[in-house]
């Protein structure tokens, strides 16, 4: 499994995220999706290796935005994904071939970024973004 499609698995089953109907996309929301919603992007990586030369495990860097029209419902959703996932490892996201060993996931900071999303707007959109550093086994 990806290390992207297992976040995407992770944070779909954390039971704040699930309780909301909770989506997850790569890169960018779509343009007429429902809230809530959540948006992952990877920020940066690295791949250390071994004595032997190979690629063992990987430490990389993504933001995690979660969307809302509500502030009440994704501090509670990002309350518990922090709760879930921070310090996790060594951890098992997925199961069987879709299975990716987690080493560390580290919740590098957390911000509220509503004002930011409705400056000079007349929308009502409500954004927590996490920012998170996790080391995983390559397959």
């Amino acid at each position: 499994m990806s290390i992207k499609a297992a976040i995407k698995t992770k944070i779909e089953s954390v039971t704040e995220a699930a309780a909301v109907s909770m989506t997850l996309y790569y890169g960018h929301g779509p343009q007429e999706k429902a809230y809530p919603y959540a948006v992952l992007t990877r920020i940066s990586g690295e791949h250390p290796y071994d004595q032997g030369g190979r690629q063992a495990y990987a430490t990389e860097v993504f933001q995690l935005d979660l969307f809302d029209d509500s502030d009440a419902d994704l501090e509670t959703v990002r309350n518990g994904i922090i709760k879930e996932i921070n310090g996790a490892g060594p951890v098992t996201w997925g199961s069987g071939d879709n299975a990716t060993k987690i080493y560390a996931c580290i919740i590098e900071d957390s911000r509220d970024l509503t004002e930011l999303e409705n400056e000079g707007g007349q929308t009502s959109t409500a954004r927590q973004t996490l920012d998170m550093r996790i080391t995983y086994q390559l397959s």
